[in-house]
């Protein structure tokens, strides 16, 4: 893979997470707070006296869809990209998280964050940080299924069971039954399974 290539990814990967932060938090957030389910967490919270945890929850609250769409892309990006899944996962969820305060600063509005405590200010942070190892564990089960199937596949085994298929040329597994993609082994020779 050339440089060029690699830059290539990354770029894609930038723009994935920048339009995905611009444009699910818009379109997900009212709807999911008028859904109604954080208010009586938060009231059961404040009744036992704990009014700090509650407003955390809140902000956790409202970082759920975010979270969801982390790790659903890097699911996209583990198989699309298997090979370089961790590197390309962390630029998409990382551009997630930076994307909202670095549009922030670009509108004046970081201000915000320095008129409120600092600890509040690094208790938003880390919670909205969470969609980074979110996009990396996502890219991380998607791909290693699909190094799986790949060493399976050039080993000449079932790709859902591990059977070895060597010699099957009834074209399904005889162990799970699954159809064989590839019928017809006929080789003793294992081929080099690495991608």
């Amino acid at each position: 893979m050339t440089t060029r290539t690699r830059i290539g990814h990354a770029i894609l990967a930038i723009l994935g997470g920048a339009a995905t932060s611009f444009f699910v938090g818009p379109l997900t957030l009212n709807t999911w707070i008028g859904l109604g389910w954080r208010r009586p967490v938060q009231d059961w919270m404040i009744a036992h006296g704990a009014g700090s945890f509650a407003g955390h929850f809140g902000l956790l609250y409202t970082q759920i869809p975010d979270y969801t769409t982390a790790f659903i892309g890097g699911g996209i990006i583990g198989v699309v990209a298997w090979k370089r899944w961790w590197q390309l996962s962390l630029v998409y969820s990382g551009t997630m998280f930076a994307f909202p305060y670095l549009s922030m600063t670009l509108e004046g509005s970081i201000s915000f964050f320095l008129n409120i405590k600092a600890s509040a200010v690094v208790t938003a942070l880390l919670i909205n940080s969470a969609m980074i190892p979110l996009g990396l564990a996502g890219a991380c089960l998607t791909s290693r299924r699909r190094r799986k199937r790949h060493v399976r596949r050039e080993l000449q085994l079932c790709i859902k069971c591990g059977y070895d298929l060597i010699g099957n040329e009834s074209g399904i597994c005889p162990e799970c039954g699954r159809q064989i993609e590839q019928p017809g082994y006929k080789t003793d020779e294992r081929v080099d399974a690495t991608p």
